[in-house]
Formats: structure tokens, C-alpha cells, sequence
């Protein structure tokens, strides 16, 4: 009894299609003369990516919370000079954000719309700048 099931192979045979004549042409001679050589550069320090900061410095990272605007700064600091080399945000960002909040707290002393006086502060500073 047949119950209709049948496996049947698939036979394809692939068709010949006329390839183009392709020339090969010669090739290069793969010894060079010492001059054209390539040779691998001796091992240096690591590349950095910095341009501010040298591999003979010494840094160090800290962060910090800004007292005027409560926002925490990212510092990259010289251990030798203990000057800042580089803050994220930025001094001129951080008096920015004071200069706003204190607009806004003093409206908010005032009585007056907080809102309106942040944003009179902020077009203040875009028209100064």
C-alpha cells in the first residue's frame, strides 16, 4: 500500500555558458631592492589620542561637585603643577549655569515666574556672547 509519499531526487546539471577569454598577464617579482623594501617601525609608546597631555606627564582624574551649581565636573589634573589640564563642563558652561540659577532664585524670592526669568537670563547671555 502507497500512502502517497514518495522522495524523488532533484538532478540539475549545470549549463555550459561560453566563459571570456581572460589574459593573464605577468606578474610583479616579489623580491625587492633594499631601498623599496618597507621595514616595521621599531616599538614606541602607545599612540594617544590626547593633544593636550604628553606620555612624559603625570595626570591624575578626579571629579568634584561644583559648589555654585551642584553639577559634577570631570577633572584631568598635572600632578607635578597641580593645574587643571582639562574640566568637562567647562569654567565658562559652570558660571553660565550659576548666572541662570541665580536668576531664577531671585524671581522665585520675588514672587515673580521662574520660568519667564530663566529664560530672560539665557537670551541675556546669547545676546552678550
Amino acid at each position: 500500500m502507497d500512502a502517497g509519499l514518495a522522495v524523488r531526487t532533484a538532478v540539475t546539471t549545470a549549463g555550459s555558458y561560453a566563459q571570456p577569454a581572460v589574459a593573464v598577464a605577468s606578474t610583479a617579482p616579489t623580491e625587492l631592492p633594499s631601498a623599496q623594501t618597507v621595514s616595521p617601525v621599531a616599538k614606541d609608546e602607545a599612540a594617544r589620542n590626547d593633544p593636550n597631555l604628553t606620555a612624559g606627564d603625570s595626570i591624575t582624574r578626579d571629579a568634584i561637585i561644583d559648589p555654585n551649581t551642584s553639577e559634577v565636573v570631570y577633572r584631568i589634573l598635572d600632578t607635578q603643577t597641580h593645574r587643571v589640564v582639562h574640566q568637562e563642563p567647562d569654567r565658562a558652561m559652570l558660571r553660565q549655569m550659576a548666572y541662570v540659577r541665580a536668576k531664577a532664585a531671585c524671581a522665585l524670592a520675588s514672587g515673580a515666574n521662574v520660568v519667564d526669568a530663566t529664560q530672560r537670563a539665557l537670551a541675556h547671555i546669547d545676546t552678550v556672547m
